[in-house]
């Protein structure tokens, strides 16, 4: 009994003294409207409202956010433990698994009350669902697939691939049928967790208008030469009530959309407001289909612009850490929440931005390191399913990605290559003393010539290099010859030189 509560200690340790820094769970501003739409039960599709029902009802336990830190990190350490499961002994799988759970590049943006955050836990618990032989956890990760579904607009990305290499069904049916039955069963999972959070929606906050196709258009104009003249802009913007009329491209320029993105409209004197009606968000949706067919080489320069500040190319490097004394009090009094953080909790956050400029923190590193990652693990299915769909996700960055250097955009990509990063350094490990015992052993074993191969007839068929080798070895050299032979052969004229 000791012995298998021991790897949940160990658990626990870790978890513990995560929970106690990040206590009780920092509060952005996404965190602060998700909360206020939990309480009011006004839920918006700008956020997912399936993460705000969940808060609703952990908020009327314990109000605040202290019990979603515990789901979502929960989910985290859980996960990662039931998957690290698969390759190791339970305490062995416990003390990696803690150890990658308190890895600075993997928690970062866990301490924050984030979609992004819960979506990882549940991923990694859906995951580990699938590789069990059990059916009921098998069922809870399909669950949990669903659930992540519902938090993300792109979580299809990385939920497709997992449950194309997982699929725990059909091991009897040939491989391209199997891969097809998980593409299948990840849609449905996927249409699942969509239909849920459109059930649940109350209001319309036009997301794809106001974050996708209001920066897209933004940054054209502010890359494009052709839209310095301000009638072209207000032709391209026909619909779209504007605060400026003059100067636009400077203004875009200024406000250096490709670092921003959407958050434009939250600057002073921004050129635009978001949309608030259907009206105003169909004159976005069609102002971005305009600027991109009119000038698709600078809607591909902006966003290639955008995705090499989401990965840190050429430029600075998302920051990683969301930290206690980020929290503005003025948020927080929006939900009733106020702060006072203990001096432990304030040091740490001191020393996380100490380290948020080391390389570990850099997203380009990680999708170096899952490429060759993937090839090297390639024949592990959980491997690569996490790989192929993390990739995948980091991928739709480049067309998905609202603007700005946020770094949970990539925790996704981040976890997966730690977790293929201990799993081939373990087979290395592994592989290493096997290598030297198989090497030594065959030093020390004696030569002996293999067995003969036996022909079609049965008998035993010889090489005829070893037919000419016995051959010679049976009959000595002349010189070799007793001497007294070599005489008596001259002798009886039989032999001759």
């Amino acid at each position: 009994m000791r012995r298998a509560l021991e790897p949940f200690a160990i658990l626990a340790v870790a978890w513990l003294g995560f929970v106690a820094y990040a206590w009780p769970g920092i509060m952005t501003w996404d965190s602060v409207n998700q909360l206020l739409q939990a309480r009011s039960g006004a839920f918006g599709d700008w956020h997912p409202p399936l993460m705000a029902a969940t808060w609703s009802v952990l908020d009327s336990i314990v109000r605040g956010p202290s019990l979603m830190l515990v789901l979502q990190t929960s989910l985290v350490v859980l996960g990662l433990f039931a998957l690290f499961r698969h390759y190791f002994a339970p305490r062995r799988a416990a003390v990696v698994a803690a150890c990658v759970f308190l890895f600075p590049p993997v928690f970062a943006p866990l301490s924050a009350i984030w979609k992004d955050s819960l979506m990882t836990g549940l991923v990694l618990c859906g995951a580990a669902g699938l590789v069990s032989e059990r059916r009921l956890a098998q069922a809870g990760g399909w669950f949990a697939l669903a659930f992540a579904a519902g938090l993300r607009h792109n979580a299809p990305i990385l939920i497709v691939p997992l449950t194309m290499m997982l699929v725990p069904y059909g091991a009897a049916w040939r491989p391209w049928r199997r891969r097809a039955l998980g593409i299948a069963l990840g849609v449905a999972v996927s249409l699942a967790g969509a239909l849920v959070d459109r059930a649940l929606t109350r209001k319309h906050e036009y997301p794809f208008a106001n974050m996708i196709a209001l920066a897209d258009t933004a940054g054209i104009i502010d890359v494009e030469p052709a839209l310095a003249d301000d009638a072209r802009v207000r032709e391209l913007l026909d619909g779209i009530p504007l605060t400026i009329t003059t100067d636009i491209q400077a203004r875009m320029r200024e406000l250096r959309v490709a670092d921003i993105g959407w958050l434009i409209t939250n600057a002073e004197h921004p050129p635009f407001a978001p949309a608030t009606s259907e009206a105003q968000a169909a004159a976005f949706v069609a102002a971005f289909r305009r600027a991109v067919a009119a000038y698709p080489a600078s809607y591909l320069r902006y966003r290639w612009r955008v995705f090499r500040a989401t990965l840190g190319i050429l430029r600075g490097r998302p920051r990683p850490f969301v930290t206690a004394q980020d929290e503005d009090p003025a948020h927080l009094g929006y939900v009733g929440e106020t702060r006072d953080h203990a001096r432990y909790q304030l040091a740490i956050a001191r020393g996380l931005r100490a380290i948020s400029r080391w390389i570990v923190f850099w997203p380009m590193l990680y999708v170096i390191l899952a490429l060759g990652l993937l090839t090297l693990l390639w024949r592990d299915p959980l491997q690569r399913g996490l790989l192929l769909g993390a990739l995948g996700y980091e991928a739709t960055l480049l067309v998905l990605s609202p603007g700005g250097r946020d770094y949970r955009y990539s925790h996704w990509l981040i976890v997966c290559t730690v977790i293929a990063t201990v799993v081939r350094m373990s087979t290395l490990a592994t592989l290493g003393p096997r290598v030297s015992a198989r090497a030594s052993a065959a030093s020390s074993a004696p030569r002996s010539c293999p067995p003969p191969r036996a022909d079609s007839a049965g008998s035993p068929r010889r090489s005829r290099s070893w037919s000419r080798t016995r051959r010679t070895r049976s009959r000595p050299p002349r010189s070799a010859r007793p001497r007294a032979a070599r005489r008596a052969s001259t002798a009886d004229g039989t032999g001759h030189h």
